[in-house]
């Protein structure tokens, strides 16, 4: 998912280019552009032609030649409040003439809303893409998709690692409550009573913790319950944030809430500052930014601090699949999610209706 932040784009790109991402044209990557941004569309649009001479002009050099060999999908979202700047799903004033405002009061604002229109868009709009959409070959079926925003950087064993991941999630499935949601890329998803973590000196590389937020990977069999209880998803939760109203699903047990997280080393960095459609930034959070930004655009290896360590983290799991699922089995019944209060933002009809539309539509495919 992407907006406007082409600063950001450009490291995640680097990020991917630098992994072990297969660079044969055997995987996709798909950016969702949440409206024609000239900036970011311009950005995505040289990627894609240099993906395309890398992978057809023989004349380029061995450097250059290594630098993007996979397809880039672009999808644009139609219905972003960037398009729409005064009228619905943007600002449109008169949505707010009669309307008492969400649970804390507030009236209707297309900054809370935008993301989670994308999100809802863009979710049923790549698991419904026919084969040649994906530039698949014949016999391959995507059943899974990782999940990403425009400000997350990627290890250098992103790919290798996921497999593994979904290999140990197939293998301890059978012992969880209601199955996995997915896998999720960053050690601080959640924060964990004591009480559920694995022991400090385990082996393993992947633990159970519940979702609460950030990178993640999410399978067909997932989003076919998330279609099922669209109406809730859509109207009975009073939160902007897409990811939270899926923990509120997991909470009343609409969706699993279990994930497979990293154990010892987070497989995604978080590099952002300043939300996706974060418009009225504080002084503080453009300086953290800039921050930020002053050291990305130094090669890998001068990088500074936490993401200079990161970036150059070679994690490889191990083989040790049957032994991690043996010991995962013990820890794989979770106690039920707690309370989250909702954030407000999406109490609107407009915005229900809308969503529910967007549904509708991806089950008449």
């Amino acid at each position: 998912m992407v907006y406007d932040r082409v600063d950001y784009l450009s490291q995640v790109m680097d990020s991917i280019r630098a992994s072990d991402f297969p660079k044969d044209g055997s995987v996709p990557i798909i950016i969702s552009h949440d409206g024609r941004v000239p900036e970011m569309m311009e950005y995505v649009q040289s990627i894609q032609r240099r993906e395309y001479k890398t992978n057809h002009d023989s004349q380029m050099d061995s450097d250059n030649n290594d630098a993007y060999k996979f397809p880039i999908i672009t999808l644009v979202h139609p219905f972003s409040c960037y398009e729409h700047p005064h009228s619905f799903p943007g600002n449109d004033t008169s949505l707010n003439v009669g309307f008492e405002g969400d649970s804390y009061g507030n009236p209707r604002s297309d900054w809370a809303t935008c993301c989670k229109h994308h999100f809802t868009w863009m979710v049923n709009t790549v698991f419904n893409l026919e084969h040649d959409q994906l530039r698949l070959q014949p016999n391959v079926v995507v059943d899974t998709f990782f999940f990403l925003e425009e400000d997350y950087v990627v290890s250098r064993t992103i790919y290798n690692s996921i497999i593994t991941g979904l290999n140990v999630m197939a293998e301890t499935e059978p012992f969880t409550t209601n199955g996995y949601f997915g896998l999720a890329m960053n050690t601080s998803n959640s924060i964990t009573p004591a009480s559920m973590l694995p022991p400090s000196n385990t082996t393993f590389e992947w633990a159970p913790f519940p979702f609460r937020t950030g990178p993640m990977t999410m399978n067909r069999n997932v989003y076919a319950l998330l279609k099922n209880h669209s109406h809730e998803y859509c109207t009975r939760y009073d939160d902007y944030n897409w990811d939270w109203t899926l923990y509120q699903l997991m909470r009343d047990q609409l969706l699993p809430y279990t994930v497979l997280v990293p154990w010892h080393t987070p497989l995604v960095q978080h590099i952002g500052t300043i939300g996706m459609h974060t418009v009225h930034a504080s002084a503080r959070d453009l300086i953290k930014r800039q921050n930020a930004l002053r050291g990305l655009h130094q090669s890998p290896n001068n990088l500074q601090g936490d993401l200079e360590a990161f970036l150059n983290l070679q994690w490889f799991p191990s083989n040790r699949t049957r032994k991690r699922g043996t010991i995962l089995s013990d820890q794989l019944n979770l106690p039920l999610l707690s309370f989250q209060k909702a954030s407000g933002g999406w109490s609107h009809p407009a915005d229900h209706e809308h969503c529910l539309r967007i549904f509708a539509e991806a089950a008449s495919k």
